[in-house]
C-alpha cells in the first residue's frame, strides 16, 4: 500500500479553530476516517517534540487518516469511486464530442 498522506491543514489555536475542529469532527465520515491534532507553539522544558501542550498552542495541526487500507474499503465506498471515475470519463468523452462537434460546424459553414 502506498504511503498515506496524513497532514491536512494548520488551524489556529483560538476560539474559531476551536469552533472549526468541532464541526469537522461533527460532519466527518466517522465510517471511514478519523481525525487527530497535535498542537505546534513553545515547548516546555521536558514536553515531547512532537506536539505541545493545549495552553502552550499557537496552532493545531490536523490529521486524516484512514480507518481501514485502500484495499479493503466498505463496499459503498469502493462504488462511489467507481462511479465518479465513470463519470470523470464520461464528462472528458462529452468535451471532446462537443470540441468534433465544433469542428465539423465550421466546416460546414465554410
Amino acid at each position: 500500500m502506498d504511503k498515506q498522506e496524513r497532514w491536512m491543514l494548520r488551524i489556529p489555536s483560538n476560539r474559531e479553530g476551536e469552533q472549526f475542529l468541532k464541526k469537522m469532527r461533527k460532519y466527518l465520515n466517522t465510517d471511514t476516517y478519523k481525525l487527530s491534532t497535535h498542537y505546534t507553539g513553545p515547548r516546555p522544558k521536558g514536553t515531547s517534540q512532537h506536539s505541545t501542550t493545549k495552553e502552550n498552542a499557537t496552532s493545531v495541526r490536523l490529521y486524516v487518516d484512514a480507518k481501514t487500507p485502500n484495499d479493503q474499503l466498505p463496499m459503498w465506498v469502493s462504488v462511489s469511486r467507481e462511479n465518479a471515475n465513470f463519470r470523470m470519463r464520461l464528462d472528458f468523452a462529452k468535451k471532446e464530442l462537443d470540441k468534433l462537434k465544433a469542428l465539423l460546424d465550421w466546416r460546414k459553414n465554410e
